[in-house]
């Protein structure tokens, strides 16, 4: 494999995916084992070339020889471009290259909301993407959709329901707005936030539903089980993260 000399990743090291990925690249050698460094840990001098708050949103490729930086998925193309030559020139033709940005941008910018950090701790170097409520919304669309179509699904084939995807859509939109009309005195971010990691729990517990769906008969006792096992799953992910997203609750 060859490796990307000379160069540094700057990653989120709260975010468990940045983690997994970068630490991927080193195991590969696609970076030597230098090649990735916390954005917490950038120092003053690097900030003279590295835009902080792009690399924020957008994962900073820095080369350390000619002290310059590529954020995003132009980071990404270059470590594996260089060796894997095809990918680079697939991934930079027009049409891929933008929905690769989009894609990349998708993930970026929902990255606190599918893996929550706690707000404890001092935030003055936490690698924070900026507020995107464009990106927030799709979020919530998406997820919606594939949640109603897990539980549309789930109620239909264990004959505990029979309802149709429009009607499941339409309660999980509902219990959005529910939670907008309770919060309505937050900070429109602050609401998109917790309607972000509400959306990733539903995400979560809908997941494991389709695990158990995959394995079940129409009258299997499985997709039974399977709801036990997601609401747990739900229950348990919504105090873990109450506790990160409202600090108060640790006093109690």
């Amino acid at each position: 494999m060859k490796t990307l000399a000379h160069q540094t990743l700057i990653y989120d090291v709260d975010c468990p995916l940045c983690k997994v990925y970068t630490s991927g690249f080193i195991s590969a050698k696609l970076l030597d084992k230098n090649g990735r460094k916390p954005f917490c840990q950038l120092t003053e001098h690097e900030l003279q070339f590295v835009d902080k708050t792009r690399a924020a949103n957008q994962i900073a490729l820095i080369d350390n020889q000619t002290q310059t930086a590529i954020y995003g998925i132009d980071s990404l193309l270059k470590i594996l471009g260089n060796a894997f030559p095809w990918i680079e020139k697939i991934g930079k033709q027009k049409w891929i290259y933008l929905g690769l940005q989009k894609l990349y941008s998708f993930v970026s910018y929902n990255r606190k909301v599918i893996a929550p950090m706690d707000i404890n701790q001092d935030l003055s170097k936490a690698c924070l993407p900026d507020f995107n409520l464009k990106y927030r919304l799709m979020y919530l669309f998406l997820g919606s959709l594939f949640v109603s179509f897990s539980w549309q699904k789930a109620f239909v084939s264990t004959q505990l329901l029979q309802t149709n995807l429009g009607e499941v859509w339409a309660v999980f939109l509902g219990s959005l707005g529910l939670i907008s009309l309770v919060l309505f005195q937050n900070s429109t971010q602050r609401i998109f936030e917790i309607l972000g990691n509400w959306m990733t729990i539903l995400v979560m517990g809908s997941l494991v539903l389709q695990v158990f769906l995959g394995f079940q008969n129409p009258n299997a006792i499985l997709g039974k089980i399977g709801f036990v096992f997601s609401a747990l799953l739900m229950v348990w992910e919504t105090l873990r993260r109450c506790k990160l997203l409202f600090p108060q609750l640790k006093k109690n």
